[in-house]
């Protein structure tokens, strides 16, 4: 106030700023400290590990993505195989136009240099099937009839490791396709199940302190309450 401090004597003035810069300094240390206590978990202090929640999720900020059209943006670089020689190609199909394109009249080749357009493909698949014949024969000293046996590698069915290691690629992965692939096709999923695995490490360890439920009804209480939790904090 100006009364009071025209009522002051220069060194009275003088202590009194003094003390006022002394209490921000203090001010300044408690919250310095405080921010600090508030990071302390068991892991990086020695608070005991009954002071941290079971599951705790740490706050993360999230990225910045901007949102953008699928397919390709505006200024992209063209991106394109380099033509291979005619030499190399399997089939070269020569491809005239039937009539002029403007009056429909007959049309007729001015021997002019043709623009090359090349289609990459994948073979068809086709099986390869091998046949073992096994020999088998009797021995002249005691009678005994010998069959020849499979070569090492060769399964005793018929079906070879490149065809198993296919139908399950067909049985297992193809249906599954729409869940496998999402992440191509929304943006901001990650192609990996370290999200869910982190989301259950908490419960797992929850499970371990806790020595689980004494009884399936506690198990089958626990799991929908968990659930809701961890959708909660991830919310």
């Amino acid at each position: 106030m100006p009364e009071l401090e025209a009522e002051m004597t220069p060194a009275v003035k003088a202590a009194f700023l003094a003390l006022l810069e002394q209490v921000e300094q203090s001010n300044k240390q408690v919250e310095s400290l405080t921010n600090q206590v508030e990071k302390l978990t068991p892991r990086n202090s020695s608070l005991p590990p009954s002071t941290e929640h079971p599951h705790p999720k740490p706050k993360r900020k999230r990225p910045s993505v901007k949102k953008r059209n699928r397919g390709g943006q505006n200024g992209h670089k063209l991106h394109l195989r380099d033509l291979i020689p005619s030499e190399q190609c399997a089939t070269v199909m020569p491809c005239h136009p039937d009539y002029c394109c403007r009056c429909g009249g007959e049309f007729q080749a001015d021997g002019a240099t043709p623009r090359r357009h090349q289609v990459w493909d994948l073979p068809p698949i086709e099986p390869v099937v091998v046949e073992y014949h096994l020999f088998r024969g009797h021995c002249p000293c005691c009678g005994i009839t010998t069959s020849a046996s499979l070569p090492p590698g060769v399964p005793a069915g018929q079906c070879g490791p490149r065809r198993a290691a296919f139908t399950g690629f067909w049985d297992e992965i193809l249906p599954r396709k729409d869940h496998l692939w999402t992440f191509l096709k929304v943006e901001g999923i990650e192609p990996t199940n370290n999200t869910a695995e982190r989301t259950l490490r908490p419960v797992v360890i929850y499970r371990k302190l806790s020595f689980g439920m004494q009884s399936s009804t506690g198990s089958r209480y626990l799991e929908p309450t968990l659930t809701v939790s961890e959708m909660h904090t991830n919310r």
